[in-house]
């Protein structure tokens, strides 16, 4: 009565271990076609046979691309998914295999194929816990399929002092317009809808005690010259008043969901 169940079906995620671990990298790279995109093309194929040619070329051609580029990226880290796996229950295992085939969804999804590898850093790190909601990875999912690239390289930007290996590559905002081609402007842009998405926020930077003495040291000098503008007896100039310059300003940093986003995704938990 009280023991766990036993699996009763082939679990996905045991399909990716053994398809990864019987291949390898490189077989996948010389045919050109791993077992994953090769399953996954021929369900779309049969699945879907109303569509158009060009259409059906061009998903298979993606999905093809996307689940090679999985395999690559999986194909060094799959010994270590296979021994977390073997640590967990009947009732983990199960839920792990829910989330992976989550995973293969965006997976197949993705129009940019430079993405897949943070997928797979954040697939692996949903199997480092021993247990993880589905909404959790959905939310974290989702977000990550809404940015591109550029986006991903502003975040590695702010994410430098939170990262065990920060990307060498990307020290300043410089380098983010040179490494992809595009303006402050745009750069700006990127920024302002990081923003609007939760992993930017606008950060107070208040030097509060030194804007009060200059805000305190203006009125002073202002009730001094009122004082003597009002004083008949008073012959002399006007002082000039000075322009009060505050140091409090605005500024950017990652929200903690920002954080947690940027750990997910590009840095392993292992």
């Amino acid at each position: 009565m009280g023991e766990k169940k036993e699996l009763v079906k082939p679990l996905v995620i045991e399909s990716v271990i053994d398809a990864v671990s019987s291949q390898g990298a490189e077989l996948v790279k010389s045919t050109g076609m791993g077992m994953i995109g090769s399953i996954a093309t021929d369900a779309v194929a049969s699945f879907i046979p109303g569509l158009g040619n060009a259409y059906m070329s061009y998903k298979q051609s993606r999905l093809q691309r996307n689940f090679n580029t999985f395999e690559e990226e999986l194909v060094g880290r799959i010994t270590r998914l296979d021994e977390l796996f073997k640590l967990k229950n009947t009732e983990q295992k199960e839920e792990l295999d829910r989330l992976c085939e989550l995973v293969l969804g965006y997976v197949g999804d993705e129009p940019q194929e430079e993405k897949i590898k943070y997928l797979v850093t954040g697939f692996m790190n949903i199997a480092e816990h021993e247990k993880i909601t589905e909404d959790f990875v959905l939310v974290f999912y989702d977000m990550l399929r809404d940015l591109r690239i550029i986006d991903l390289t502003v975040l590695k930007l702010y994410g430098k002092n939170y990262l065990n290996e920060p990307d060498e590559n990307v020290n300043n905002y410089q380098d983010v317009l040179d490494v992809h081609g595009i303006s402050y402007e745009q750069y700006e842009t990127i920024r302002r809808n990081l923003v609007r998405k939760g992993i930017l926020t606008t950060k107070t930077d208040v030097i509060l005690e030194k804007d009060l003495e200059e805000i305190e040291k203006a009125i002073n000098e202002l009730q001094k010259s009122l004082s003597m503008a009002t004083n008949p007896k008073n012959k002399s100039k006007l002082p000039t008043l000075k322009k009060v310059k505050l140091k409090s300003k605005d500024r950017l940093e990652l929200t903690k969901f920002g954080k947690d986003f940027i750990r997910y995704f590009l840095e392993e938990l292992s």
